[in-house]
């Protein structure tokens, strides 16, 4: 049974929110009687305190259409204060994630685990818990659910778990905030109370409500272990390759519909796919999996036009289309340059010749690729490449060290390719190559890697 969809609802611009607030106060000024408590100092403290009983009306004064207006730039300057802590608090934030700090901080504590299993969900979860608590961290730890996904799973557990030590953890800590500027910070200055006075009280519920999810997480997650059928999981094998068949696609939709999942599809290198294989549109299963989800294609991989900052966001859904555009209304980088528009538009209508060569080209090179491999370095195990333009080889039967490896590369046999270690330590000892290259360059590459190989006095 197909189900009943809402009445399609625009959100209105954040500006026109904010301003509708305004109004709204200003009405509720001239209708609300205005009052207010004696204050005076307390000697003891040197702050000012409230009188008991001393509350008492003031003569209505309303507000005027003129102080609707001024009352914005008086309200900035009455907060320009915790204006200013907000935003720096979030440069913070945005500094540990971009320099890295933050990832190296995880996979230190993840290292120092090691086997203690019964230690990756406390230690996590309290660690991120701490974060959202004091420097408001939530949406930013949700590229580490697929990481926290896969280390559950790799130590028994399933991905319901993985996903609880990051999500559960940051929203409690979010919730239980002691210090976050982001909520405390603002709540305490329109109240006019001490800036994180309190803290004491809200520490306690922190440590209360966390104690709580963690307790919950650790015994769904021993469960679990110990009883993998009982998993929300169980039974749901998802083995894919590269280029996901229809059936496996079904299989990932369905899931997503018993649990009420948004997805978002990234479909960047669909016209990418090799002889032999053929890519299925997500959205075109069904009208219910294109209902809830966001399709990302782009031009720029398929006609290499990085350059144009050109991508495409596709939305069948109304309502989550309106809600995407409202949301990217705020962004000043929300929009394309006519460039980029006139290069997809010239790259889609005139150049499907140029994608049928090149489609070709990258067919050639891997046969190429897949055969040195197994001319010069028998034993390296070359992935399966069903699509896309990138090569992965596994080489760590030749080298034992990671930095033996990538200096041989870089100073003995003069290529510079993506060593795998960049995309994570499992990924050391691998090579990445771009196939996307004239085939005389990759031979000649290659063959270079050989004869480097041959001369090296560690070759076995």
């Amino acid at each position: 049974m197909r189900r009943k969809t809402a009445k399609s609802f625009k959100m209105p611009h954040t500006y026109v929110i904010i301003f509708g607030m305004v109004l709204l106060t200003a009405l509720l000024a001239n209708i609300v009687p205005a009052g207010e408590f004696t204050r005076v100092l307390d000697e003891a403290s040197g702050k000012m305190v409230v009188v008991a009983d001393s509350f008492h009306y003031l003569p209505k004064t309303g507000c005027s259409l003129f102080e609707i207006f001024t009352s914005i730039k008086l309200g900035f300057s009455d907060g320009s204060q915790i204006i200013f802590f907000i935003v720096f608090a979030y440069a913070f934030v945005y500094m540990l994630l971009k320099n890295g700090t933050f990832d190296a901080v995880v996979g230190a504590v993840l290292r120092k685990i090691g086997t203690r299993v019964h230690l990756l969900i406390p230690i996590c979860m309290i660690a991120f818990g701490v974060l959202g608590s004091t420097i408001g961290l939530f949406e930013e730890t949700y590229g580490l659910l697929p990481i926290f996904i896969s280390i559950a799973i790799a130590l028994g557990f399933d991905a319901i778990v993985g996903g609880s030590i990051v999500y559960i953890a940051v929203a409690v800590g979010f919730a239980a905030a002691t210090i976050n500027p982001f909520t405390i910070g603002i709540a305490q200055e329109v109240s006019q109370v001490p800036l994180f006075s309190g803290l004491g009280y809200r520490v306690l519920c922190f440590f209360v409500f966390m104690g709580i999810s963690i307790l919950y997480v650790w015994r769904y997650a021993e469960k679990v272990r110990k009883h993998p059928e009982t998993s929300i999981l169980a039974g749901e094998q998802l083995n894919f390759r590269e280029v996901g068949t229809k059936e496996e696609l079904m299989k990932v939709g369905e899931l997503c519909l018993k649990h009420d999942i948004l997805i978002v599809s990234d479909e960047i290198h669909f016209d990418l796919i090799l002889p032999g294989h053929e890519h299925t549109v997500f959205a075109s299963l069904s009208k219910e999996l294109s209902d809830r989800m966001i399709v990302c294609t782009s031009v720029s991989k398929t006609f290499n036009l990085a350059g144009m900052q050109c991508s495409n966001i596709v939305i069948s859904n109304p309502d989550l289309r309106a809600a995407y555009k409202a949301t990217m209304s705020c962004y000043i980088n929300g929009h394309l340059n006519i460039m980029a528009y006139e290069a997809a538009t010239l790259a889609y209508r005139h150049c499907e010749g140029w994608l049928d060569e090149l489609l070709e080209l990258l067919e050639t090179n891997r046969k190429t690729a897949v055969d040195f491999f197994a001319e010069h370095f028998p034993k390296a195990i070359v992935s399966p490449l069903e699509g896309t333009y990138l090569l992965w080889v596994d080489l760590r039967v030749y080298f034992t060290d990671q930095n033996e490896q990538e200096e041989f590369m870089t100073k003995k046999a003069l290529l510079f390719l993506d060593e795998g270690y960049l995309f994570g330590e499992e990924g050391s000892g691998f090579e990445r190559i771009n196939l996307a290259c004239p085939t005389s360059l990759l031979k000649e590459s290659l063959m270079r890697l050989a004869a480097a190989y041959q001369n090296n006095p560690a070759a076995a």
